[in-house]
């Protein structure tokens, strides 16, 4: 929880947008979109961040809009590591486990950039 609230705190902005799904069930694929926050040093005013929770047995695969299938995307994408899963004690961003460097400093979140008009795969 802490990692993903961190995460959350960096990205996401207070303007929410409406996003909708076509094909699959809003109770087991939630997906939610806002501008990006200002203050991250990497984004500006009019980028906007999707953050989506699968809760299918199954990966699922998500297909940006026309409108966004010629922008960058970059992916942060937060995993349990190993067998636990969810009861895992450490998380993973993007294949790297998350650990502080020191008992002051965070580690760097470091996104994974995806071409434009990816599909975006989103583990069960």
């Amino acid at each position: 929880d802490y990692w993903l609230s961190l995460l959350y705190k960096k990205l996401v902005g207070t303007k929410v947008l409406q996003v909708s799904l076509v094909g699959a069930d809003e109770r087991k694929l939630r997906v939610y979109l806002h501008c990006t926050n200002t203050l991250h040093p990497k984004y500006r005013e009019g980028d906007v961040t999707l953050f989506a929770l699968n809760l299918y047995n199954v990966t699922q695969h998500l297909q940006l809009p026309n409108y966004l299938s010629s922008k960058q995307v970059d992916q942060y994408l937060l995993l349990p590591r190993g067998k636990e899963n969810i009861l895992s004690r450490s998380i993973e961003l993007n294949g790297r486990v998350l650990r502080m460097v020191d008992d002051k400093m965070l580690p760097e979140l470091i996104e994974k950039p995806l071409g434009p008009g990816s599909v975006l795969g989103l583990p069960a």
